[in-house]
């Protein structure tokens, strides 16, 4: 899933996460799974899509699980697995009674292709973070990038987010003129009116980000981290023949994505069926199915 979801945003800003724990949390987040999970997350891989240099990988995750936002697993081969903590979609499976869908951010959202969000202060970005939530612009189908807005007096404003980023009424002014190029924010009946703008998206240069469905991005990602696992495989196969490999695993696998520990089960059936040094979907696919034979009857 690409979701941020409130909490853990409100978390980020209370945690006052560097710009460089932001980029690395926005790009992992894109290939976590329903349970905030993020399978095979490479420091190389991760530090060139992130912007960041390998060191400031090592730092922005350490940064991270210090703050209490992530955790850590070690994995194979020079990656690791990272949990978003309280990032789970508990709401994937269906509404539990009484309970309310939680509010959380789409990754997306036109917000994040623009190149001008990169170029604003880590703050900033985490204010217009949270003004998407609050205006109700969260349709990742929305071209304009507007569903509605957000309402706030000044003097609440002032006081909730100056407590919440622990800065002075003349920073988040400043913040405010930053945010002006993404969101029409004006004053009316005393009332602070903030809507996103739909040309702020609609004429920026874009980057591509969040085009893909959440699950294609996800078992794109795990396939990748599969073939990363037994280089022997990638040097044997082509890439149209492992793009094939993929297409032909979403079928079966799709299905349960949204089970606990899914990525885990998965891989441990690719590694099982390529011990011999061939890659073979229907023989992937019955070691997958019998793992999650043992998973039902657990």
């Amino acid at each position: 899933m690409q979701k941020i979801f409130k909490p853990v945003l409100e978390k980020m800003i209370k945690e006052k996460i560097s710009g460089r724990e932001l980029k690395l949390l926005l790009h992992i987040a894109r290939y976590q799974d329903d349970h905030g999970t993020v399978t095979g997350v490479n420091y190389d891989a991760a530090s060139k899509a992130a912007g960041i240099c390998r060191q400031s990988f090592y730092d922005a995750r350490d940064g991270l699980v210090k703050k209490g936002i992530i955790i850590v697993a070690s994995s194979h081969y020079g990656d690791c697995d990272i949990t978003i903590l309280g990032n789970e979609d508990l709401y994937a499976a269906g509404p539990a009674d009484g309970t309310a869908k939680p509010s959380y951010l789409s990754l997306h959202h036109p917000m994040f292709k623009s190149a001008g969000f990169g170029s604003m202060k880590v703050r900033a970005k985490l204010i217009a973070m949270m003004f998407i939530i609050y205006a109700g612009a969260n349709d990742k189908k929305s071209k304009e990038g507007s569903k509605g807005h957000y309402k706030i007096k000044p003097q609440k404003f002032f006081e909730q987010y100056g407590e919440l980023l622990d800065v002075k009424m003349g920073t988040l002014r400043q913040y405010l003129t930053e945010l002006r190029r993404f969101f029409s924010i004006y004053i009316k009946n005393a009332v602070y009116y903030i809507m996103p703008k739909v040309n702020a998206f609609a004429s920026s240069k874009t980057k591509s980000f969040g085009s893909q469905s959440d699950s294609d991005l996800f078992i794109s990602n795990l396939i990748s981290v599969a073939l990363r696992r037994r280089p022997m495989l990638r040097r044997k196969y082509s890439p149209s023949y492992i793009k094939k490999v993929e297409e032909e695993v979403k079928p079966f696998l799709c299905g349960h994505l949204r089970k606990p520990k899914i990525a885990e089960h998965f891989l441990r059936a690719f590694n099982l069926s390529t011990q011999d040094g061939n890659m073979s979907v229907p023989y992937i696919n019955k070691l997958f199915q019998k793992e999650l034979a043992g998973l039902a009857g657990q």
